[in-house]
Protein backbone atom coordinates (compact mmCIF):
# COMPACT_ATOMS: atom_id res chain seq x y z
CA UNK A 1 0.00 0.00 0.00
CA UNK A 2 1.22 3.65 -0.78
CA UNK A 3 1.61 4.68 2.95
CA UNK A 4 3.71 1.65 4.19
CA UNK A 5 6.21 3.19 1.56
CA UNK A 6 9.53 3.59 3.77
CA UNK A 7 11.57 6.10 2.62
CA UNK A 8 12.73 6.73 -0.42
CA UNK A 9 15.01 8.79 -2.57
CA UNK A 10 12.60 9.03 -5.86
CA UNK A 11 8.97 7.65 -6.43
CA UNK A 12 7.27 8.19 -10.26
CA UNK A 13 3.50 7.84 -9.94
CA UNK A 14 2.74 6.74 -13.40
CA UNK A 15 -0.79 7.57 -15.31
CA UNK A 16 -0.85 6.06 -18.60
CA UNK A 17 -3.07 3.49 -17.96
CA UNK A 18 -5.82 5.70 -16.27
CA UNK A 19 -8.62 6.58 -18.54
CA UNK A 20 -11.61 8.16 -17.24
CA UNK A 21 -12.10 9.53 -13.63
CA UNK A 22 -14.55 10.14 -11.29
CA UNK A 23 -15.57 12.05 -8.43
CA UNK A 24 -14.76 9.96 -5.65
CA UNK A 25 -11.34 8.35 -7.05
CA UNK A 26 -10.27 11.74 -7.68
CA UNK A 27 -10.76 12.62 -3.91
CA UNK A 28 -9.51 9.67 -2.21
CA UNK A 29 -6.41 8.95 -4.97
CA UNK A 30 -5.65 13.20 -4.32
CA UNK A 31 -6.20 12.80 -0.66
CA UNK A 32 -3.54 9.96 -0.46
CA UNK A 33 -1.07 11.34 -2.69
CA UNK A 34 -1.31 14.46 -0.95
CA UNK A 35 -0.98 12.50 1.81
CA UNK A 36 2.18 10.73 0.84
CA UNK A 37 3.80 13.94 -0.66
CA UNK A 38 3.45 15.22 2.77
CA UNK A 39 4.99 12.51 4.75
CA UNK A 40 7.89 12.27 2.50
CA UNK A 41 9.94 15.62 2.60
CA UNK A 42 13.38 13.50 1.38
CA UNK A 43 11.98 12.04 -1.72
CA UNK A 44 11.85 13.23 -5.28
CA UNK A 45 8.33 13.05 -6.61
CA UNK A 46 7.35 13.23 -9.73
CA UNK A 47 4.73 12.32 -11.98
CA UNK A 48 4.42 11.03 -15.95
CA UNK A 49 1.65 10.21 -18.76
CA UNK A 50 -0.98 12.94 -17.22
CA UNK A 51 -1.01 15.17 -20.24
CA UNK A 52 -4.14 13.44 -21.39
CA UNK A 53 -6.40 13.88 -18.43
CA UNK A 54 -7.36 17.44 -19.33
CA UNK A 55 -10.66 16.61 -17.22
CA UNK A 56 -9.03 16.03 -13.91
CA UNK A 57 -6.45 18.65 -14.55
CA UNK A 58 -9.90 20.89 -15.18
CA UNK A 59 -11.39 19.74 -11.92
CA UNK A 60 -8.68 20.57 -9.28
CA UNK A 61 -7.63 16.88 -9.69
CA UNK A 62 -3.44 17.22 -9.83
CA UNK A 63 -3.01 20.30 -8.29
CA UNK A 64 -4.84 18.87 -4.80
CA UNK A 65 -1.41 16.94 -4.40
CA UNK A 66 0.67 19.29 -5.86
CA UNK A 67 1.80 18.91 -9.07
CA UNK A 68 1.57 22.08 -11.13
CA UNK A 69 -1.01 20.96 -13.84
CA UNK A 70 -4.69 22.05 -14.59
CA UNK A 71 -6.46 24.08 -12.11
CA UNK A 72 -6.42 24.83 -8.51
CA UNK A 73 -9.31 22.95 -6.10
CA UNK A 74 -12.28 25.42 -6.48
CA UNK A 75 -10.80 27.61 -9.05
CA UNK A 76 -13.38 26.28 -12.15
CA UNK A 77 -16.79 27.80 -11.81
CA UNK A 78 -18.28 24.98 -12.27
CA UNK A 79 -21.79 24.36 -14.31
CA UNK A 80 -24.53 22.32 -14.43
CA UNK A 81 -23.19 19.17 -15.28
CA UNK A 82 -19.68 19.35 -12.60
CA UNK A 83 -18.70 20.85 -9.15
CA UNK A 84 -15.16 20.63 -9.00
CA UNK A 85 -12.93 19.56 -6.26
CA UNK A 86 -13.61 21.97 -3.70
CA UNK A 87 -11.88 21.75 -0.23
CA UNK A 88 -13.50 23.63 2.74
CA UNK A 89 -12.22 24.58 5.95
CA UNK A 90 -14.14 24.13 8.92
CA UNK A 91 -12.71 27.00 10.96
CA UNK A 92 -13.77 29.38 7.84
CA UNK A 93 -17.45 28.15 7.95
CA UNK A 94 -17.44 28.92 11.91
CA UNK A 95 -15.72 32.25 11.55
CA UNK A 96 -18.44 33.13 8.67
CA UNK A 97 -21.30 32.25 10.55
CA UNK A 98 -19.75 34.17 13.56
CA UNK A 99 -19.45 36.99 11.67
CA UNK A 100 -22.70 37.06 10.48
CA UNK A 101 -24.45 35.93 13.49
CA UNK A 102 -26.09 33.03 12.39
CA UNK A 103 -25.10 29.31 13.82
CA UNK A 104 -22.48 27.05 12.01
CA UNK A 105 -25.61 24.73 10.89
CA UNK A 106 -27.07 27.91 8.52
CA UNK A 107 -23.60 28.41 6.75
CA UNK A 108 -23.72 24.91 6.14
CA UNK A 109 -26.89 25.11 5.10
CA UNK A 110 -26.63 27.81 2.78
CA UNK A 111 -23.17 26.17 1.70
CA UNK A 112 -25.04 23.41 0.27
CA UNK A 113 -28.15 24.78 -1.73
CA UNK A 114 -25.61 26.97 -3.61
CA UNK A 115 -23.16 23.62 -4.41
CA UNK A 116 -26.62 21.61 -5.32
CA UNK A 117 -28.55 24.42 -7.16
CA UNK A 118 -24.88 24.62 -9.19
CA UNK A 119 -25.35 21.16 -10.00
CA UNK A 120 -29.01 21.29 -11.12
CA UNK A 121 -29.26 24.58 -12.19
CA UNK A 122 -31.82 25.17 -9.76
CA UNK A 123 -33.01 25.91 -6.60
CA UNK A 124 -36.67 24.47 -6.44
CA UNK A 125 -37.86 20.61 -6.57
CA UNK A 126 -37.80 17.62 -5.21
CA UNK A 127 -33.71 16.79 -6.33
CA UNK A 128 -32.78 19.90 -5.31
CA UNK A 129 -34.36 19.63 -1.60
CA UNK A 130 -32.90 16.00 -1.27
CA UNK A 131 -29.89 16.75 -2.73
CA UNK A 132 -29.13 19.95 -0.91
CA UNK A 133 -30.24 18.12 2.35
CA UNK A 134 -28.19 15.09 1.77
CA UNK A 135 -25.09 17.63 1.17
CA UNK A 136 -26.20 19.38 4.04
CA UNK A 137 -25.97 16.70 6.88
CA UNK A 138 -22.80 15.30 5.72
CA UNK A 139 -21.12 19.02 6.10
CA UNK A 140 -22.77 19.31 9.24
CA UNK A 141 -21.30 16.28 10.47
CA UNK A 142 -17.96 17.14 9.28
CA UNK A 143 -18.07 19.96 11.33
CA UNK A 144 -19.12 19.22 14.54
CA UNK A 145 -18.02 15.67 14.98
CA UNK A 146 -15.28 14.96 12.64
CA UNK A 147 -12.14 16.89 14.42
CA UNK A 148 -10.66 17.69 10.88
CA UNK A 149 -9.10 21.20 9.44
CA UNK A 150 -10.61 20.48 6.19
CA UNK A 151 -12.98 18.74 3.82
CA UNK A 152 -13.46 18.47 -0.06
CA UNK A 153 -16.15 17.71 -2.16
CA UNK A 154 -16.48 16.76 -5.78
CA UNK A 155 -19.70 16.21 -7.86
CA UNK A 156 -20.34 15.16 -12.06
CA UNK A 157 -23.75 14.67 -13.30
CA UNK A 158 -24.19 13.03 -16.38
CA UNK A 159 -27.07 13.97 -18.33
CA UNK A 160 -27.48 10.94 -20.88
CA UNK A 161 -27.27 8.41 -18.30
CA UNK A 162 -29.62 9.69 -15.79
CA UNK A 163 -26.53 9.64 -12.86
CA UNK A 164 -24.80 11.85 -10.89
CA UNK A 165 -21.79 11.52 -8.00
CA UNK A 166 -21.59 13.56 -5.04
CA UNK A 167 -18.49 12.75 -3.43
CA UNK A 168 -17.72 14.08 -0.17
CA UNK A 169 -13.94 13.18 1.83
CA UNK A 170 -12.78 14.37 5.27
CA UNK A 171 -9.54 12.42 6.64
CA UNK A 172 -11.15 13.09 10.19
CA UNK A 173 -11.26 10.79 13.88
CA UNK A 174 -13.55 8.61 11.79
CA UNK A 175 -17.60 7.24 13.34
CA UNK A 176 -16.21 4.64 15.58
CA UNK A 177 -13.95 7.33 17.45
CA UNK A 178 -16.86 9.92 17.70
CA UNK A 179 -19.53 7.70 18.59
CA UNK A 180 -17.05 6.53 21.66
CA UNK A 181 -18.51 9.12 23.77
CA UNK A 182 -21.71 7.76 24.02
CA UNK A 183 -21.80 5.40 27.18
CA UNK A 184 -24.68 4.05 25.92
CA UNK A 185 -23.90 2.14 22.78
CA UNK A 186 -21.03 -0.10 21.66
CA UNK A 187 -18.49 1.68 19.31
CA UNK A 188 -15.41 -0.64 19.15
CA UNK A 189 -15.43 -1.80 16.07
CA UNK A 190 -16.22 0.21 12.43
CA UNK A 191 -19.14 -2.12 11.90
CA UNK A 192 -20.70 -1.51 14.82
CA UNK A 193 -20.02 2.10 15.18
CA UNK A 194 -21.56 2.39 11.23
CA UNK A 195 -24.41 0.28 12.23
CA UNK A 196 -25.61 2.99 14.93
CA UNK A 197 -24.91 5.76 12.77
CA UNK A 198 -26.97 4.76 10.48
CA UNK A 199 -29.82 4.60 12.93
CA UNK A 200 -32.01 7.77 14.22
CA UNK A 201 -31.69 10.12 17.11
CA UNK A 202 -27.30 8.29 17.56
CA UNK A 203 -24.71 10.45 18.44
CA UNK A 204 -21.24 11.05 20.29
CA UNK A 205 -22.68 14.14 21.33
CA UNK A 206 -26.10 13.96 22.02
CA UNK A 207 -27.49 11.03 24.33
CA UNK A 208 -29.02 10.88 27.86
CA UNK A 209 -27.15 12.68 30.45
CA UNK A 210 -24.98 14.78 27.48
CA UNK A 211 -24.38 18.60 28.75
CA UNK A 212 -26.96 20.46 27.67
CA UNK A 213 -26.04 23.40 25.35
CA UNK A 214 -29.65 25.34 25.80
CA UNK A 215 -30.55 25.48 22.14
CA UNK A 216 -33.68 27.37 21.42
CA UNK A 217 -35.76 24.53 19.24
CA UNK A 218 -37.73 26.49 16.83
CA UNK A 219 -39.72 25.65 13.64
CA UNK A 220 -36.85 26.11 10.88
CA UNK A 221 -34.93 23.27 13.31
CA UNK A 222 -35.95 19.41 12.87
CA UNK A 223 -36.71 17.74 16.05
CA UNK A 224 -33.58 15.67 15.80
CA UNK A 225 -31.45 18.91 15.13
CA UNK A 226 -32.89 20.41 18.35
CA UNK A 227 -31.81 17.05 20.48
CA UNK A 228 -29.05 16.83 19.31
CA UNK A 229 -27.64 20.58 20.10
CA UNK A 230 -29.39 20.67 23.39
CA UNK A 231 -27.87 17.22 24.27
CA UNK A 232 -31.39 15.39 25.07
Amino acid sequence: MLQAQGPTDQIIFDFSKTSTVEPFGMLVIASELERFVTNHPEAKISCRNFEHMTYAGHMGFFKSFGLDFGREPGEAQGSRSYIPVTHFRTEALQREAAITGRDVGDEVESQSKRLAETLLGTDQGDVFETLSYSVREIMRNVVEHANVDRFSICAQYWPTKGRAEVAILDRGIGLSESLKANPHIDASTDKSAINYALMPAVSGKAFKGARRLGKVCTTRNPAWWCAETMGM
